[in-house]
C-alpha cells in the first residue's frame, strides 16, 4: 500500500511534461518547489482573513510571468485537470483579491481585461465583479442590503459581452460564498435571496458544498466534512475541497481529526477493508498536514512512518491543501 500511496501522491500534485531537470532549474529561476507553493499558500491565507493590510502582497505576486519560475510549466493534476501551475497560480491570486474585496486593487485588475495570458481567464470578471458589489455595499446587514449587492454583482458579472455564460459557474460559487458570508452576519434570508434572484446554486456541485459550510457554525462544518471523509475509499477530486475545508476549521479539526486517526488504527489492526482504511489514514494526515498548528504538526511527524507524504515536506511551514480554487 506504501508504494500505491507514493504513486497516488505523485499523481495528484504534478504532471511534469518539462521532465524533472526543468523542476531542478526553477530553483534557480524563481525559486524552490517549497518557495512557490509557500507562496500559494500565503495567497490564500491572505484572502481567507481578509488581511488588508496584505495587499501589496498580492499586487506584487501579480507580476510574476510565466517564464519566471520553470514549475509554472508544470502540469497540476486536481482539482483542475492537468493546467499548468501558473494558471493556479492566477487563479488563487484572483480569488484572494475577490475575498479581500478592496477597491484599490481594481485599476490592476481591470487592467488584466485585455493583457494577454490574463483576459480569459474564468476567474477575473467574476473577482472584479465581488469586489466592485463590495464597493457599491461596503456592509451587509439586512436582506435588502444583500440583495442590492447580489444585483450589483450580477450586472458586473456580464462583463459587458458574452462572457456572462463562460463565467457563470464561477460568479455561482461566488455567490455562494457571499450568502454564506452574509448568513454568517446575520442575514438568514441569504440563501432566500439567491433564490429569489433566480440563481440555480443547487445544480452546481461546489456552489452547493460551499452552501452546505455557510449553514453550519465552525464545529458543525468539521463534523460534516469528517463525516464525508470516513466513507471514502478511494480519492475523489471533491475531497481535496473537504481536506481544505476541514483545514480551515483549525484546532476544532484537529482533535476530530485525531480522534478518527485512532479508530482508523483500530480497524486496521483487524484487517478490517484495508485497503479503504489505508486510504482514509492518507486522508487524515493530509488533512492535519494542512493546519497550521503545532499539535497537527508534531502527529504527522510521528504517524507519517512510511507514507511519504509528498505535499508534506514541500509545505513545511505554509500548510495548505492544494486546492487554487477554494
Amino acid at each position: 500500500m506504501k508504494t500505491g500511496l507514493k504513486c497516488w501522491v505523485l499523481a495528484w500534485l504534478l504532471i511534469l511534461n518539462a521532465g524533472m531537470s526543468s523542476v531542478q532549474g526553477a530553483a534557480t529561476r524563481g525559486g524552490s518547489v517549497s518557495e512557490v507553493f509557500c507562496e500559494l499558500a500565503h495567497i490564500r491565507q491572505i484572502g481567507v482573513r481578509k488581511d488588508r493590510a496584505q495587499l501589496q502582497v498580492l499586487l506584487h505576486a501579480l507580476q510574476r510571468k510565466p517564464d519566471s519560475n520553470a514549475l509554472f510549466r508544470s502540469k497540476v493534476a486536481m482539482p483542475a485537470l492537468s493546467a499548468p501551475l501558473y494558471w493556479h497560480w492566477q487563479t488563487a491570486l484572483l480569488i484572494a483579491f475577490a475575498r479581500l474585496e478592496d477597491a484599490r486593487s481594481l485599476p490592476d485588475l481591470m487592467a488584466l481585461r485585455s493583457k494577454p495570458g490574463w483576459k480569459d481567464h474564468p476567474y477575473l470578471i467574476p473577482a472584479i465583479a465581488r469586489i466592485k458589489a463590495s464597493v457599491a455595499v461596503p456592509r451587509v446587514r439586512t436582506a435588502e442590503d444583500w440583495r442590492r449587492k447580489v444585483a450589483v454583482f450580477l450586472q458586473e458579472c456580464k462583463g459587458g459581452d458574452d462572457s456572462q455564460s463562460r463565467h457563470q459557474a464561477i460568479c455561482t460559487r461566488f455567490l455562494a460564498e457571499m450568502a454564506s458570508e452574509a448568513y454568517a452576519a446575520g442575514v438568514r434570508e441569504a440563501f432566500r435571496v439567491l433564490n429569489e434572484a433566480g440563481i440555480d446554486w443547487q445544480s452546481d456541485s461546489v456552489a452547493s458544498w460551499i452552501v452546505e459550510l455557510g449553514q453550519r457554525t465552525g464545529q458543525e462544518r468539521a463534523e460534516w466534512l469528517l463525516a464525508r471523509l470516513r466513507t471514502a475509499t478511494a480519492i475523489r477530486v471533491e475531497l481535496y475541497y473537504d481536506l481544505q475545508a476541514l483545514a480551515d476549521c483549525g484546532e476544532i479539526a484537529v482533535k476530530l481529526l485525531m480522534g478518527w486517526w485512532e479508530e482508523l488504527s483500530q480497524s486496521a489492526t483487524s484487517n478490517t477493508d484495508s485497503p479503504a482504511i489505508e486510504v482514509r489514514r492518507a486522508l487524515c494526515l493530509q488533512a492535519l498536514a494542512a493546519i497550521d498548528h503545532p499539535a497537527a504538526r508534531a502527529f504527522v511527524e510521528k504517524h507519517a512512518e512510511g507514507r511519504q507524504l509528498f505535499l508534506a515536506q514541500p509545505l513545511e511551514g505554509c500548510p495548505m491543501v492544494f486546492t487554487s480554487s477554494y
